[in-house]
């Protein structure tokens, strides 16, 4: 005696939704990206300019120190990181500030 295998699912009618599936999620993804591709370069115009700020922007040791002891850094500590970058660079910048205190989050 031969037992019948009895299937549960059809696999053509199961493997056609799997396929509609996808080219909903193509297409979704296809969306997200176009989006985004109109989106970064305004975002990067925008930002350029105050990133080329920020990086001219010197400022004296003493607002350095302050500015960094603002964001949680001790005083003895600031003024290590002070004396690093002058050595570095001989002077102090805003976007110093903000490395420094990224580092340190």
């Amino acid at each position: 005696m031969q037992e019948e295998k009895q299937e549960y699912f059809d696999v053509e009618s199961v493997s056609q939704a799997f396929a509609r599936v996808g080219e909903a999620c193509a297409k979704a993804m296809n969306s997200i990206i176009d989006v985004f591709r109109d989106i970064v370069p305004r975002v990067l115009n925008a930002i350029t300019p105050v990133y080329s700020e920020l990086i001219k922007k010197r400022i004296s040791r003493k607002r350095f120190i302050k500015l960094l002891m603002a964001e949680g850094i001790q005083r003895n500590e600031a003024q290590k990181i002070a004396i690093k970058y002058h050595k570095e660079q001989g002077y102090y910048c805003m976007f110093d500030v903000y490395k420094e205190t990224k580092n340190k989050r």
